[in-house]
């Protein structure tokens, strides 16, 4: 589900070239505002202010559009969220997870963040780059079965912030992950969201990806044919490859098994977006990565996505546990 993008008007690679590109390392990042950023050394920072934004607003802020220069005009682009491991008290380091075949093209790329004002608060104005070289830098999930890579990103969080130029950003973290108890408690036809960069959609000016809402097309708690996926009914794109794929719920919410009626906000991280069935131009259902647009004509995508299990993602922990 990654697109061959091609960058139109203004040169976006060429303008982001001349700025100062920061090198990933382990860092940490901030999901509610903490003292420290995190467990490489470094300034004390501006907190961030996340108190005043909905559930929404946060996972907005969590996502980056990864994209992945071919040439001086096009690009591959797919979804990545931010997401926060542990890493001692107050302490967290953040990684952007996405699909392995997002990165599997050109050997580098780069996402932007948003900046943040003096007040804690984001400023949509300041777009701050961050670039990486996939092939030394991505973590890939040991079960070649997995589609999902991690990309360390808290060295170069660190380094905005100590160069005065600090991002406003939220992450998720492994509290969002259901267990496998609460999983059973999600059913077909569960509302879900999933938010990201369809056909490299992005709101360049405040540097925004688009949502999408749906349903879940099976039963999340069980492994879809045999697989550890589950489907969803939400139109996939070129571009949507790495999505977050959340239950979000804001108001009255009805537990489907106890029928009992709470209110408030639910928000829990169901899976991620990695392949979608298409009909080939004979008519067969085949089940493809979305992909870029060099080899996209003749699409016929059914609109039902495919995602691996959010779980998979605690996979990394130990790995994460061993960055310098």
């Amino acid at each position: 589900m990654k697109r061959n993008w091609q960058i139109g008007g203004t040169n976006k690679s060429l303008q982001i070239a001349r700025r100062e590109f920061l090198g990933f390392a382990g860092g940490a990042s901030l999901f509610l505002p903490i003292s420290a950023w995190g467990a490489e050394a470094g300034p004390a920072a501006t907190e961030i202010k996340v108190d005043n934004l909905s559930l929404s607003e946060k996972i907005m802020h969590a996502t980056v559009r990864i994209v992945s220069p071919t040439d001086a005009n096009h690009a591959v682009v797919g979804t990545g969220f931010l997401f926060g491991f542990a890493a001692g008290p107050n302490q967290q380091r953040v990684v952007v997870v996405t699909n392995k075949h997002v990165i599997s093209g050109p050997d580098s790329g780069y996402f932007w963040l948003t900046g943040m004002k003096s007040d804690g608060t984001a400023d949509f104005s300041k777009h701050l780059t961050l670039t990486s070289n996939w092939k030394t830098d991505a973590i890939l999930h040991p079960n070649p079965a997995i589609d999902l890579a991690i990309i360390p990103i808290g060295g170069g969080i660190n380094a905005l912030a100590r160069a005065g130029t600090p991002a406003f950003f939220t992450n998720l973290d492994k509290t969002l992950i259901p267990t496998d108890d609460e999983m059973k408690d999600f059913v077909p036809l569960e509302p879900l969201v999933t938010v990201g960069y369809p056909e490299g959609i992005i709101d360049e000016v405040n540097n925004l990806p688009v949502f999408h809402q749906g349903v879940a097309a099976t039963p999340p708690y069980l492994n879809f044919d045999g697989r550890p996926d589950f489907l969803i009914d939400i139109a996939t794109w070129p571009g949507s490859s790495g999505s977050p794929v959340f239950v979000y719920e804001t108001g009255s919410i009805v537990n489907p098994r106890s029928r009992q009626l709470s209110f408030g906000e639910r928000l829990r991280l169901l899976g991620i977006i990695y392949k979608d069935f298409e009909q080939n131009s004979s008519g067969k259902m085949e089940i493809h990565d979305i992909p870029s647009s060099a080899d996209s004509s003749g699409r016929n995508p059914m609109n039902i996505g495919i995602c691996v299990k959010s779980g998979f993602i605690l996979d990394f922990e130990p790995m994460v546990a061993k960055l310098p």
